[in-house]
């Protein structure tokens, strides 16, 4: 039962003693899922961006390889720079430089694949499972 205060609040009694705490408990669960499914999810994006981008400098960085010299180094070492904020190639990182002839030009075709592994990932496989992203340029 409440008692009304002369102020205008109102007095909780012994019966809901303990009421907030049990609500509490039950939101925080809740609460703390969605939190870090927001972290998590931003990191993934993170790494995604990361991916298109270091697939993009690679495949530009073997394109304009000089003569006598290695694209598929030159692509290797340039993607390694734009990935080396997550850590490089290797790993959970695989990444793949191709070169091909286009008429008298030179092609390349950079894939960067990264096999995210969730900051926190409270239940495996249940609420993150795994997921793979690859991203792939192609210079002409």
């Amino acid at each position: 039962m409440r008692r009304a205060l002369p102020w205008g609040g109102v007095r909780r009694t012994d019966e809901e003693r303990g009421a907030a705490a049990v609500e509490f408990a039950l939101v925080v669960p809740i609460l703390l899922i969605l939190v870090f499914g927001i972290v998590n999810f931003g990191q993934f994006l993170s790494q995604r961006q990361a991916a298109t981008q270091a697939a993009a400098e690679g495949a530009r960085a073997a394109a304009v390889t000089p003569l006598g010299g290695d694209p598929t180094a030159q692509g290797i070492e340039a993607m390694n720079a734009a990935l080396d904020g997550i850590g490089g190639c290797g790993g959970d990182i695989d990444c793949d430089v191709t070169i091909s002839t286009c008429g008298d030009a030179q092609c390349a075709r950079a894939t960067v694949t990264i096999d995210f592994q969730p900051l926190i990932n409270a239940f495996p496989d249940i609420v993150f499972p795994d997921i793979s992203y690859s991203a792939t340029a192609e210079v002409n």
